[in-house]
C-alpha cells in the first residue's frame, strides 16, 4: 500500500528547503548612519557645553582658592587679610555682575552680598573694614561673611541677568 518512493512523514517532504547563510551586518542600514551622526552631534555639543561651563566657573574656583590660601597662610587673621578677602569678593562680583555692582558700598553692598551670596550680612558689616582696630569677634564674624560670600556667590547666568539691571 505504501509506495517506496512516497515519503511516509510530512517532514520528509521538506528536503528541498535550503538553509540560508547568516546575513551580514555590513554595510549597515542607512538609519544607522543617521543614528551615528546624531550621537556624534550630541556628544560634541555636550563636550562644548561642559567646556564652556568649566571656563565660566573658573573665576569663582580661583577666588575660592585665593581666599583659602589667604586664610591658611595666616596664623592670625588681620585687617589686611580681611581687606584682601574683600578685594577678591569685589573682583569676583565685577567678573560676574559687572562694574556697577562691584562699585557698590555700604548698605547697598551688604544687601547685594546678603541676597546674591546666600550669606547673612548686616548693613554695617563691611564698615568694619575701615576701622583701625577690631575685636577678635568682629574679625571672626567678618572673616566668615567674606569667606562664605566668596564660596556661595550665585553665578547662575539666569540669576545674574535678572539682577544686573535691578541694582
Amino acid at each position: 500500500m505504501s509506495d517506496a518512493t512516497t515519503p511516509s512523514s510530512p517532514l520528509e517532504k521538506l528536503h528541498d528547503i535550503i538553509v540560508v547563510d547568516q546575513v551580514s551586518a555590513w554595510p549597515p542600514a542607512p538609519i544607522w548612519y543617521i543614528v551615528l551622526l546624531i550621537t556624534l552631534a550630541f556628544l560634541t555639543t555636550l563636550y562644548i557645553y561642559l567646556k564652556k561651563q568649566k571656563h565660566y566657573k573658573k573665576a569663582k574656583k580661583e577666588a575660592v582658592n585665593l581666599s583659602s590660601n589667604i586664610i591658611s597662610g595666616a596664623s592670625t587673621i588681620e585687617l589686611s587679610h580681611l581687606n584682601e578677602l574683600q578685594h577678591i569678593l569685589k573682583r569676583l562680583t565685577k567678573h560676574y555682575y559687572g562694574t556697577k555692582t562691584a562699585a557698590l558700598t555700604g548698605k547697598k553692598w551688604a544687601r547685594f552680598v546678603s541676597s546674591n551670596c546666600n550669606t547673612l550680612c548686616e548693613d554695617q558689616a563691611f564698615n568694619l573694614l575701615y576701622q583701625a582696630k577690631l575685636s577678635d569677634e568682629q574679625v571672626a564674624n567678618l572673616k566668615s561673611i567674606l569667606i562664605n560670600s566668596i564660596k556661595k556667590m550665585n553665578i547662575n547666568k539666569n540669576h545674574i541677568n535678572s539682577n544686573k539691571g535691578s541694582l
